[in-house]
């Protein structure tokens, strides 16, 4: 006779080998959805970060560095939508794993109905051609459950195989962006030397100084002359003022290194230095007024209509179009000349 577990066994060697497919509750597809979603609100920060550093650096560099940090922002949504693509991918394959399980033991339930329901008659010689039926029928079943389950898992691994594809070519992007972010922020870095007229950022255009005793600066300018400004921070305008040079003149303009008027630069350059005076030039007459012939780095040379910045050798500096180095004068273009004043001292005039 033959056994009837002889003919259930390949429909239980299936079901036990194919796994159910369920994950545990923060498996890979919980995880790979966390990790996304904290690399989109990294984006977000930086996005906005990125928007701010714009409104406030411009030039070359801010150019290259808003467009690199931009073109990074993009790669990261790549990477935070790919682990989501991913996922999905494989919460669709443990459903299709999982169906493929329930179908198989529906079968496997199915076939043992049937037989319990026929009776021992199927377990007899007459009865035996019936119960192959069954059990072939019952294994075409499983079979055909074991192709759509192969079949709809190809297709995850396609889209997986797609993933991976457009994964390696953005990390080609990667390594050149990575060599663009190094150059922007270094670039970063000498801008921000600059906005703060460090030591460092005035040793790059030809700026040296030595404090004096009585709190003056002594400087040593591009142009290889010594003056002396009265105090650290009038030196340290004099240094913001001069990483202007060749900036464009701009009406109202107040953007260092794109467009400055010329009070639009001194304020700039008083404010890196940690002092802050008003916007408009008539306005900067601030400070100690300062007798003629005794004007030293720093000191503001105000017109009615006009202000720059006296060097301490003979000469200003000035928004004119670009910004540049020009003699020492009291007269422009008609406007009321309104004196030389030195806004980190008190108000009142130097005495002669």
């Amino acid at each position: 006779m033959l056994p009837l577990t002889v003919l259930i066994a390949p429909l239980q060697a299936l079901l036990t080998s194919f796994g159910t497919g369920a994950m545990p509750v923060d498996g890979p597809s919980t995880q790979l959805r966390r990790a996304s979603e904290v690399l989109e609100n990294v984006r977000r920060q930086s996005t906005q970060a990125t928007v701010e550093l714009d409104h406030q650096w411009h030039g070359v560099a801010a150019t290259q560095t808003v467009e690199t940090m931009h073109a990074m922002h993009l790669d990261t949504a790549h990477t935070s939508d790919r682990g989501n693509e991913i996922a999905v991918v494989m919460d669709t394959a443990t459903e299709v794993v999982n169906s493929g399980y329930r179908d198989l033991a529906a079968i496997l339930d199915s076939f043992i109905e049937t037989t319990s329901a026929a009776g021992p008659v199927l377990l007899t010689p007459a009865g035996w051609p019936a119960l192959l039926a069954v059990a072939e029928q019952h294994l075409q079943r499983a079979m055909s459950v074991i192709e759509r389950v192969r079949h709809d898992l190809e297709g995850e691994t396609r889209k997986l195989q797609k993933v991976a594809e457009m994964q390696a070519l953005d990390q080609r992007r990667y390594n050149e962006r990575d060599k663009q972010v190094t150059g922007a922020q270094r670039a970063l870095s000498k801008a921000s030397a600059s906005a703060t007229g460090s030591a460092e950022d005035a040793a790059a255009h030809g700026i040296t100084s030595e404090s004096l005793p009585g709190g003056g600066v002594r400087l040593t300018l591009p142009n290889g002359k010594v003056v002396t400004a009265p105090n650290e921070k009038a030196a340290n305008a004099v240094r913001a003022a001069l990483t202007q040079r060749g900036v464009p003149y701009v009406w109202g303009g107040t953007t260092p290194g794109k467009g400055l008027d010329c009070s639009g630069l001194t304020q700039y350059s008083y404010r890196q230095a940690g002092v802050e005076i008003p916007r408009t030039a008539e306005n900067q007459a601030i400070g100690a007024r300062i007798p003629e012939g005794q004007a030293q780095a720093g000191d503001l040379v105000v017109w009615s209509g006009h202000v720059a910045m006296a060097l301490g050798d003979g000469t200003l500096i000035e928004a004119g179009d670009p910004v540049a180095i020009s003699s020492m004068r009291t007269d422009n273009i008609g406007q009321q000349y309104m004196g030389i004043y030195r806004p980190t001292a008190g108000g009142t005039t130097v005495a002669a």
